[in-house]
């Protein structure tokens, strides 16, 4: 029998905005959701970001994204090892 654990991290998804282009040095908020295994969201886990590539996008602790080149970049958000 394996039981779940209700306050486990079960997946972490990027609620807005999904997509968005920007010019060099504009910046847009991302926000993210965490649940748990019923889909329930989950209050007071750390949430941490991160950008495929620093050249071309940066992310800060709390979303924030400033475009810094040209070219196509993925910002992802984790918690406890689950990422979006």
């Amino acid at each position: 029998t394996i039981v779940a654990d209700a306050g486990a991290v079960a997946s972490v998804t990027i609620e807005t905005p999904l997509s968005t282009s920007l010019n060099l040095l504009e910046e847009v908020q991302l926000s993210a959701k965490i649940r748990n295994i019923d889909g329930e969201i989950i209050e007071g886990k750390v949430l941490e970001w991160f950008t495929e590539n620093q050249a071309i996008a940066t992310v800060s602790s709390t979303g924030l994204v400033k475009a810094l080149a040209n070219g196509v970049v993925e910002i992802h958000a984790k918690s406890e090892g689950v990422k979006s």
